[in-house]
């Protein structure tokens, strides 16, 4: 402290005798210590592979060379999208730094139309993500639609939550065990008055909440909160921030948006560099069907439909669902899924039923269904 009161900006070693101030002086809190390091790796890579520093001839020549590209970038494992998806800032921070390297990488090599967070909300990003705090508040919130209680498991501590949809505790491969069991209470009727006595700050509710849950809920005086049914990707993460102003979590909210649209980003960029690398091929045939009831494919409007469509995926079925006039799913029967003959066929089903007249050509990929479904972040796994 200099004599006129303000701090002084004096290096912690120009005075004689002085101990060197420690981590807790730079870091505000413990995530920066662990954030800090691959963001100062991120900036470096980003300064080196910026296109203006690659000469001219290097960059034509990228351009022309058909090379294997995808093993210069970084690994995509879905074990670890789950782990930041359910909340893990520091595996968040680690794939946004890492995606923006890989952009950079695909750009300098010349692929066109490669996307990347802007570079101030990057930047802002990892700023708030150095300055995050462990979450401390004692409000409880009562989660009545699978999405809000999805986002809020991520964004909050288990203890925050006062009850889940029961259904939530069917998918332990999305989200952890440990996790659901310090959440005892499930978002029923017949536990209204064990809820009521919890004293949830806001009830979340949906468009299709059950009429009679809301009315109870209403009259015992729980503030009730409509939470809108995404229609699309930017709809998720709208939700996200949403909910994190509604519960004090503005922070995490943003830097999960943030991620899922840097995830997004990257997986888009991929394929364009696999189209790169072979652009004379042909388009694959692909047959995507969902099952609810009975097959069905995915229409362009609904959010399976824009994601087959971001990736650039070919739908055979996409003269049909245009001539349907349903905007979400198109029904077919057997003889137009053999009729539009596909190369490739992916079948979204929760039993994983088999299609018979498709048992090896095409062989059938099978994907997980709840993804596919989903209205929250874990809607990122169907891409």
């Amino acid at each position: 402290m200099t004599k006129n009161g303000k701090s002084s900006t004096e290096a912690p070693h120009s005075k004689k005798g002085a101990s060197p101030l420690k981590p807790p002086f730079y870091f505000k809190s413990p995530f920066a210590l662990y954030i800090t390091i691959p963001t100062l790796i991120a900036l470096w890579w980003v300064l080196t592979l910026l296109p203006s520093q690659i000469p001219a001839e290097n960059k034509q020549l990228s351009s022309t060379t058909s090379i294997n590209i995808l093993p210069q970038l970084s690994p995509l494992d879905r074990d670890n999208l789950k782990k930041a998806l359910s909340g893990d800032i520091i595996t968040m921070i680690q794939h946004i730094t890492d995606w923006e390297i890989d952009a950079q990488i695909l750009k300098n090599q010349g692929i066109q139309n490669i996307q990347s967070l802007p570079s101030e909300s990057f930047l802002k990003t990892l700023q708030l993500a150095r300055e995050l705090t462990e979450f401390t508040s004692k409000d409880r919130y009562l989660t009545q639609s699978y999405p809000s209680a999805s986002i809020l498991l991520a964004l909050l501590n288990p203890q925050n939550l006062v009850a889940i949809p029961s259904g939530l505790r069917e998918h332990l491969d999305i989200y952890s065990e440990d996790i659901l069991k310090a959440i005892p209470l499930n978002a029923d009727r017949q536990r209204s008055e064990e809820i009521y006595k919890t004293q949830p700050l806001i009830a979340f509710i949906a468009s299709y909440s059950n009429a009679q849950t809301v009315s109870t809920l209403q009259a015992q005086g729980i503030p009730t909160c409509l939470l809108p049914i995404p229609h699309s990707f930017d709809d998720i993460c709208k939700n996200i921030e949403f909910l994190g102003e509604q519960c004090h979590a503005q922070a995490k909210a943003h830097i999960l948006s943030s991620y899922l649209q840097a995830a997004r980003h990257n997986m888009i960029n991929r394929l364009a560099a696999l189209r790169h690398q072979d652009p004379k091929s042909r388009p694959i045939k692909t047959l995507v069907l969902q099952r609810y009831h009975n097959w069905h494919c995915p229409h362009c409007h609904s959010l399976l439909g824009q994601a087959i469509d971001e990736l650039g995926v070919r739908q055979i079925a996409r003269d049909i669902s245009n001539a349907s006039g349903s905007k979400w799913n198109i029904p077919l029967s057997q003889e137009q899924m053999l009729l539009l003959s596909p190369d490739c066929l992916i079948l979204s089903s929760p039993q994983g039923s088999p299609l018979p007249m498709f048992k090896s050509n095409p062989k059938p990929h099978y994907v997980d269904a709840y993804a596919q479904q989903d209205l929250s972040q874990y809607f990122l796994l169907a891409y």
